[in-house]
């Protein structure tokens, strides 16, 4: 243990000592939208407050001409847990920058799936060859999740709550076998509670309460002295889905007492496949999953080592190891097949995959094969495996440095103005750049809204929504001083000019109207 411990903490410091150029870094590359997202709802949280916006997850900030929750817009796809979590650990450390520190949060989060993954296969394999050579299928099952480029990817750079759910995920997985080996019972009651956890950041407690509940069935614990089947079922079934219906009555009711249930329900639909633009077939969904996301070689390791769980239940249905190997797999394939729309458009929900993948692929199901070998054969086997397992790895390891492309936004020099200088009552308009709320690490960055609009009658129609106190802020990459009375404008290194009117009246429009760029 000792060793694996310090084999362990050196790869993860070599891991964060390669990727410390990227933590913290905000740009605006393929996933990038993820994390800023993040940053957007705990920063709200953090200057609102918790009770003022509602525990919504809000895409605008709060600004004269955004006042109300709806204005500002709510993020329902999911269960806010993880903002939450953030933002309870943020206040430990209010100094550290958000993007930083969600970065740091997303690696503690991989190395505690890692660990566990590692502690797991250590667990399951036999004592005697807990000293030996057989550590080899630990040391996988840790390196595989530490250093394939997908989570190497996106546990700093990707950070959201399907990534916190592997975390209650491995962790109830692993309690699984605890109680199916002989352990307290009482674990249950823990494994209750990770389950609840699980569910309050991310929907994949479905799929696992689904597959866990199948298990249950179909290799049930060993009910207690005096126990009926039937009390015992109600009892797992309790345990399962207690805490993740009560976690989802409340969000529902939330959304529904603030209005945007109807929110919900159209995400929900669009995520389920029931109403999509994109027919998804089984294969379409099966191509874009499992080959075009997850590549051929992964897909051979995932459905081998899910078929390996299945010969072994097959087998014996009691087998502990064999029902916790399926129980992983199973989970990451329902997924699929309930969400077919969310893991067609995100290609990150392939992570999901890798913890199956780390655990029983890569870690105890090749042991068992192996070790049921004796001799010559079982050392060829054993360094058949360690090759195979290392050509894996470094033919994705090859390319990593590829995954991390500092793309900053066009409107960065802006976005960071605006924070600097940008305040409640002012309000920016523009006749040629946009700082959104898609994509939104422009104004994860800024904290303020640049409103673009193609016509200046556009512009003047949302002028007249705006609170007459407001302040106006014109925003261009023109000289417009002829308009705005020959003020010098704030000129930023990149040629962006910010003139100053705290009212735009007839005059001005008619001197902008002239230079107005062309669609």
């Amino acid at each position: 243990m000792l060793i694996l411990g310090a084999v362990y903490v050196l790869a993860l410091a070599a891991s964060i000592v390669q990727r410390s150029p990227y933590i913290g870094i905000l740009t605006e590359g393929e996933h990038q939208f993820l994390t800023a997202e993040q940053i957007k709802f705990v920063e709200y949280w953090e200057r609102d407050g918790l009770w003022a916006d509602r525990f919504l997850t809000l895409e605008n900030p709060r600004s004269i001409e955004l006042t109300t929750l709806a204005a500002r817009g709510v993020y329902a796809s999911f269960i806010p847990g993880d903002t939450l979590q953030i933002y309870l650990l943020h206040r430990l450390a209010p100094g550290v920058a958000l993007a930083t520190f969600i970065s740091a949060y997303g690696i503690g989060l991989q190395a505690l799936v890692a660990l566990f993954c590692g502690l797991l296969v250590f667990r399951m394999i036999k004592p005697e060859d807990r000293a030996g050579p057989a550590l080899f299928f630990v040391v996988a099952a840790m390196f595989t999740y530490l250093f394939h480029p997908v989570p190497y990817y996106e546990h700093p750079m990707v950070q959201f709550g399907y990534q916190i759910a592997l975390v209650p995920f491995v962790i109830a997985t692993y309690l699984e076998y605890q109680i199916r080996t002989g352990s307290s019972r009482r674990l249950v009651w823990l494994q209750c509670a990770v389950i609840g956890w699980l569910a309050a950041v991310d929907w994949m407690f479905i799929p696992f309460g689904i597959a866990l509940t199948f298990f249950r069935l179909l290799s049930p614990l060993d009910r207690r002295h005096g126990e009926s089947a039937f009390f015992s079922f109600a009892k797992t079934m309790f345990q399962i889905w207690l805490l993740p219906t009560l976690i989802c009555l409340a969000f529902v009711a939330n959304l529904y007492f603030n209005g945007f249930l109807d929110e919900l329900l159209s995400r929900a639909m669009l995520r389920t496949g029931v109403s999509t633009d994109v027919p998804l077939s089984f294969l379409v969904v099966y191509e874009r999953v499992f080959v075009e996301t997850l590549g051929r070689n992964t897909q051979f390791w995932v459905h081998a080592g899910a078929l390996a769980g299945v010969v072994q239940l097959v087998r014996d249905r009691r087998d502990p190891i064999a029902v916790v190997c399926s129980l992983g797999f199973l989970t990451c394939y329902l997924y699929v097949v309930l969400l077919p729309n969310d893991v067609y458009i995100h290609n990150f929900e392939s992570l999901k995959f890798f913890v199956p993948l780390s655990i029983a692929s890569f870690g105890i199901v090749p042991y068992r094969l192996i070790w049921s070998l004796s001799g010559k054969v079982k050392l060829g086997a054993l360094g058949l495996m360690v090759f195979l397992w290392s050509f894996y790895l470094i033919h994705y390891r090859t390319n990593w440095p590829d995954w991390f492309r500092p793309l900053p936004p066009a409107t960065q020099q802006l976005a960071e103005w605006l924070r600097a200088h940008a305040k409640f009552d002012e309000v920016y308009l523009s006749d040629s750049l946009e700082i959104g709320d898609h994509p939104p690490v422009p104004v994860a960055i800024s904290g303020k809204r640049v409103w673009w609009f193609a016509t200046l009658a556009k512009m003047r129609a949302f002028q007249a929504t705006v609170p007459t106190e407001a302040k106006f802020r014109f925003v261009s990459k023109i000289d417009h001083r002829a308009c705005f009375d020959g003020q010098s404008p704030t000129v930023l290194p990149d040629g962006t000019r910010i003139y100053v009117s705290d009212k735009m009246n007839d005059g001005l429009f008619q001197c902008l109207a002239g230079e107005w760029p062309k669609p």
